[in-house]
């Protein structure tokens, strides 16, 4: 009887392989190096999945793992040719107090310009970074606390009111 029960979990594990890899950290290299646009292109797709974790992984489980999944991708994107993170601390209010959400929010615009290969669509990716940071928030309820985090994640329930909060935040502003 107890084989049955192991067997289905075996089985369900092997149906659903996402639900043990989401939490699972990805392994970047130990020493790196770019000098050239195909260095920088090697490596989009291993960036691409480190943004992908760390946009849906806790924001404060396995700090250790995220620091340096972190400084990986930041180091690639601070001099990568196909992808440019224009920030505009106008949109970013919520990083007052808290402020490792700018990291969420510049994870959210590259992977948008890296899935899409644009990066001529500046408003489009700050929007997708608005919408990187809202779902990271929405699954952590300490940040929940802030009134900007609250603001930002009423609007992103829909693409219309983020978009509206995205044009209202650069005129206020402006």
């Amino acid at each position: 009887m107890k084989l049955k029960y192991f067997s289905i979990f075996v089985l369900f594990l092997l149906a659903f392989p996402a639900l043990g890899q989401r939490s699972k950290c990805p392994v970047v290299p130990d020493e790196y190096s770019w000098n050239s646009a195909s260095d920088y292109s090697m490596d989009s797709s291993l960036v691409a999945e480190c943004l992908v974790w760390l946009c849906n992984a806790a924001l404060y489980d396995r700090m250790e793992c995220r620091s340096e999944v972190n400084l990986f991708v930041m180091e690639w994107l601070a001099g990568s040719p196909s992808v440019k993170i224009d920030v505009d601390s106008k949109l970013l209010p919520f990083t007052e107090e808290n402020p490792e959400l700018l990291f969420s929010y510049i994870h959210g615009m590259a992977l948008y310009q890296l899935k899409n290969r644009r990066n001529d669509d500046l408003v489009k990716s700050r929007i997708e970074g608005l919408k990187a940071v809202s779902q990271l928030v929405e699954r952590e309820e300490d940040m929940k606390k802030s009134k900007d985090v609250r603001k930002l994640l009423r609007m992103a329930k829909s693409d219309k009111k983020l978009n509206n909060y995205y044009h209202k935040q650069v005129l206020l502003n402006a």
